[in-house]
């Protein structure tokens, strides 16, 4: 129902809106302004805009709506004032001006929210009006021209007479502004349209905030009382009940009698029809037009005659309902269900008052069979007074008629609200109504305006402080509209002192009051006052601003006084305002740079003493004073800054205001003073050098001396001409750490150069031996890089020697690659595992990786692959996956029974630092993998070849390359086909596929050195 009432509401204000449009007479427009059709469009004179560009300027015409569900709370047309702000009623002058149309909405909206909680506002334009220009003269320009402080707050623009802000000096050219005014045939004056209708009817009606709280949006009708009994609404909830308050049938009753302390009877019981309630022990007992208080005597009279000494408790629980009728102009008409102690007031509460044109004061209450009783509620609102605040009964009748008569007051009132009148009201009379004045209200120039049976308005000037006919005893009527205007915001009898004084503001003037008593009064200037001049600002007969200068320091002394008028403005100029301020400035290699206050004769070295002392690293030789001159240039003095701290006063030269010293780092002004360390120490490189820095200064700052240091330095100074002159110096370990002897103090760019030693060794390099010996484990090198260096047969002799069953033909040797590989080769390798790598993940391998972790031996644990060279590139045997060669070992085969059987003077190889030897155990079996119909073990037989043990495989695959095949030792040397007679126990038999291979062109004849790579590729990915 509320949506349906809603939508109805909405399109009545449509239909509305577009009647007052087409309807109503607009006040005459400027010629700058169109109608605006308030239902479709808004049309403005600019270019195509919207709500949220239009600004809302004076003379511009709204209608605003509010309401929540069915129920309106304002409907009006409101003006804007030429003040930019509207008359709303309920809220009385709001402030719109530089608001777009939205943001008015939106200000509005929070604002009758405060009163309505989640109202709905609608603000529809009338008519828009474009920011006028002046009615005489050219148009208004974009600059203004400064005013004095204490002038009109309105900006002066280019054509007002020529003024200057205090503390602001005007150039000659600046003192006339010429101005011609346009012939007066080129302009057409628009007379002020009077808006006392407007603002009329804009105006809150008095008393109609009284009904606007939360009762509004809760109505009471007739059966929406809430389950407990309570009353949805009701302002009497709550309220105690009345001592008078005459009980009657449906009224709730409890009801408790007690003797000696004891219960005796507890019942709630409902009044019937006939007026009477029946207990326990006491029977029935009449109660219907009793008050509380006699219920309860009559009850425990009843319970005298059973008890010896009853006490007797009753309480209204629950009210009974009486179904009244508020009916002519109220916000909601209607049968309401009220509580049985409900008033005139509760009803008019309930259907939420007087509507907008609903009287107050003729309030009538109907009554079947009695006479009707009026009530005037402005005896409630103004007084008090509830003489009239009548109780209801069942089936009454509250009707509030049409008002009658009304006026309204405006302006510098208590309470700016619309009155309804019953008898003649004079002037005064309409002022006590509105609380009276305001203390900044103008008693001499109230106006009332009035239409007038010529169908004019009529303007009428009274004097609120005289008697008669145009003072306290003017007669008003119907539809007078009383506005107070407030005094003028100007004093006549003042003077105003502005700047640093120490206590600036507005002060009395009295006749021959000078300039000296003016600032005794204001306890005198301040220490940032500028003594030398300052300057009266005084209007003359045709108002415009004069200056007038005068010296503080000579009105002080009381040689030049000056009279002041009336409206002077006296300001006092500011130090800051007319010099430098008293600061003074150092930057640069300071523990505290900035600003510093300025005291006449301070000196250099009492603002480094200021600044907390130079920092490490300043350049003390020289600073630099940067100062503004007389005719504003900046000049620079060059300070020994070591000697002015010194206190000589050649370079201690005096500061002056606005000084800046700049104090320079070294290292900006000279080259860096740095050592280098190179050798034998932990961090060689580059070092500050510190004065008084030694040789052994420096090592100790380069880390110190490694471990194999030797005992000689070279030391070579820097910045030298010619040759350079390299001395050698003596290192020497001692207890407390080392000593340098000579141990000269070093200059700018000295080179010290700690020597080693190149049979010492730090951390003793090993090797490891592992499998089938009898003390595997890691083994120190006696000596790596020598005729004499440990062997494979020697490190097997120090492990015990081999084990029964260990197979010599598959020991193998693991090494780093830093070992094997030299470091112009290893881009050659990169290339290759490159080429390796992008075939492996195009190929798929011969093998899942199950099947070859079932069928490889242990030395056999990754993935295979072979590299043969060819004359023009290289034949690639792709892996079955890509190859991991970030940190890889090269596995070096060596033919081990020939090491065994020479006892090491056959095919025995030098050890290196890190290298594994590993000793398998002997097997009897050969590994087929690749295209084969039965890849894995096959039993070993002697004197038998590749091809024998493929077919003991079962034979190879349709896509076998047969040609490919490759031979992998025990020892990890890989063989091509051709070269290999017979197989041994323990080898790998590689039968590939013929899409494993790839011939990758070189593009450098690099075959040599692939065929030396082979062996590490290979090991790589056996091993």
């Amino acid at each position: 129902m509320h949506l349906i009432a809603k939508n109805l509401y909405r399109a009545c204000v449509v239909v509305i809106i577009a009647y007052c449009a087409l309807t109503v007479t607009p006040i005459a427009l400027a010629a700058d302004t169109k109608p605006v059709d308030a239902v479709t469009s808004v049309e403005m004179p600019q270019e195509p805009s919207g709500p949220a560009t239009w600004l809302v300027t004076p003379g511009s015409e709204f209608l605003v709506a509010a309401w929540t569900g069915q129920n309106v709370h304002v409907f009006t047309r409101v003006l804007v004032s030429a003040n930019g702000d509207v008359l709303l009623p309920r809220l009385g002058r709001v402030d719109l001006s530089d608001l777009t149309v939205l943001e008015a909405l939106d200000k509005l909206t929070s604002a009758y929210r405060v009163l309505h909680r989640d109202c709905a506002v609608e603000l529809v334009p009338i008519k828009l009006v474009e920011p006028k220009s002046r009615p005489f003269g050219p148009p208004l320009p974009q600059s203004t021209v400064p005013v004095p402080k204490s002038s009109s707050s309105a900006p002066l623009t280019a054509d007002t007479p020529p003024t200057t802000e205090p503390g602001m000096e005007m150039l000659p050219e600046q003192m006339i502004i010429p101005f011609e005014p346009p012939p007066l045939g080129d302009v057409e004056p628009t007379p002020t349209p009077v808006t006392a209708a407007n603002i009329l009817a804009s105006l809150p009606r008095f008393g109609a905030d009284v009904f606007m709280d939360v009762y509004l949006d809760v109505p009471w009708r007739a059966g929406e009382v809430e389950s407990d009994g309570q009353y949805a609404g009701s302002p009497l909830v709550n309220v105690p009940i009345s001592p008078n308050y005459l009980l009657g049938p449906a009224d709730a009753l409890r009801v408790q009698v007690w003797n000696l302390n004891e219960i005796q009877v507890e019942q709630e019981n409902t009044i019937t029809a006939d007026g009477y309630i029946t207990l326990p022990v006491l029977g029935k007992l009449v109660l219907s037009g009793k008050t509380l208080g006699e219920a309860q005597a009559i009850i425990s009279g009843r319970a005298a005659e059973f008890y010896s000494a009853p006490q007797v408790l009753v309480e209204l629980i629950r009210q009974r309902t009486v179904d009244v009728y508020v009916i002519g102009e109220v916000m909601r008409r209607g049968k309401f269900s009220l509580p049985g102690n409900a008033t005139l007031l509760t009803a008019l509460y309930a259907a939420g008052g007087p509507s907008e044109v609903g009287s107050y004061r003729h309030v009538k209450l109907l009554r079947s069979s009695e006479p009707e009783q009026i009530v005037d509620l402005y005896e409630y609102l103004m007084q008090g007074r509830s003489d009239g605040d009548l109780l209801l009964q069942a089936g009454d009748t509250v009707f509030v008629p049409p008002l009658e008569n009304e006026i309204g007051l405006v302006g510098a009132v208590r309470r700016p609200c619309r009155y309804e009148l019953t008898d003649n009201v004079t002037l005064a009379d309409a002022l006590k109504m509105a609380g009276g004045m305001q203390p900044s209200g103008y008693a001499a120039g109230i106006q009332v305006w009035r239409a007038d049976a010529d169908g004019m308005w009529k303007m009428l000037l009274a004097h609120a402080g005289k008697d008669g006919e145009r003072g306290r005893d003017l007669q008003l009527h119907d539809g007078d509209l009383v506005q107070v205007d407030a005094v003028v915001d100007r004093a006549g009898n003042t003077v105003e002192l502005v700047g640093p004084v120490h206590r600036p503001g507005i002060y009395e003037v009295t006749e021959g009051m000078t300039v000296s008593g003016l600032l005794q009064q204001a306890q005198g200037p301040t220490e940032k006052a500028h003594m030398d001049q300052a300057a009266i600002w005084r209007l003359n007969r045709d108002f415009e601003y004069e200056m007038m200068r005068f010296s503080i320091r000579q009105v002080l002394d009381g040689t030049d006084d000056v009279v002041l008028q009336p409206r002077d403005i006296v300001y006092i100029y500011s130090a800051a305002d007319v010099r430098l301020p008293a600061v003074v400035q150092i930057e640069g290699q300071v523990r505290h740079p900035g600003e510093y206050r300025f005291v006449k004769g301070m000196t250099v070295r009492e603002l480094v003493m200021l600044a907390g002392d130079l920092l490490p690293g300043a350049y003390t030789e020289r600073a630099e004073v940067l100062r503004v001159t007389a005719d504003r240039r900046t000049e620079m003095l060059p300070v020994n800054l070591l000697r002015a701290l010194e206190g000589v006063s050649e370079a201690n030269i005096s500061l002056e205001r606005g000084d800046i010293l700049q104090v320079l780092a070294r290292e900006d002004v000279t080259q860096p003073s740095v050592a280098y360390v190179d050798g034998y120490v932990a961090d060689p490189g580059e070092y500050h050098r510190y004065e008084g820095m030694r040789v052994s200064d420096l090592i100790v700052a380069g880390g110190g001396l490694k471990a194999d240091a030797g005992d000689t330095i070279q030391f070579t100074p820097g910045r030298f001409e010619g040759t350079s002159k390299t001395q050698e110096l003596h290192l020497a370990l001692t207890a407390e750490g080392f000593s340098v002897t000579p141990d000269p103090i070093l200059a700018d760019d000295d080179r010290v150069g700690v020597m080693g030693r190149a049979d010492f060794t730090t951390v003793p390099k090993v090797v490891t031996i592992e499998g089938q010996v009898r003390r595997p484990g890691t083994y120190a090198l006696s000596m790596e890089e020598s005729t004499q260096a440990d062997t494979i047969w020697d490190l097997i002799q120090r492990a015990g020697g081999l084990l029964d069953d260990a197979n010599p033909r598959g020991m193998i040797l693991y090494r780093m690659a830093e070992e094997t590989l030299p470091p112009d080769r290893r881009p050659d390798l990169d290339y290759i595992i490159s080429i390796l790598n992008r075939e492996a993940g195009e190929t798929s391998a011969a093998l899942s990786k199950a099947q070859q972790s079932d069928i490889l031996s242990s030395a056999v644990s990754k993935q295979i692959g072979g590299l043969l060279g060819t004359q023009h590139g290289a034949l690639l045997v792709v892996p079955p996956s890509r190859i991991n060669i970030a940190s890889w070992i090269r596995a070096v085969p060596i033919e081990g029974e020939r090491i065994m059987a020479g006892r090491g003077t056959e095919d025995n190889l030098k050890l290196h630092h890190g290298d594994i030897l590993k000793v398998p155990k002997a097997v009897d079996f050969v590994t087929v993998i690749g295209s084969v119909s039965s890849p894995g073990a096959v039993p070993y037989l002697p004197d038998k070849g590749p091809i024998s043990y493929v077919n003991r495989s079962g034979g190879a695959l349709p896509d076998a390359n047969m040609q490919g095949i490759i031979v992998v030792r025990a020892n990890g040397n890989a063989l091509p086909l051709a070269r290999v007679q017979t197989v041994e126990a323990g080898d790998v038999v590689l039968v590939p596929s013929q899409h494993m291979f790839r011939t990758e062109r070189v593009k450098t004849p690099w075959v040599e050195s692939l065929r030396q790579l082979i062996g590490i590729a290979a090991a790589a990915l056996l091993f």
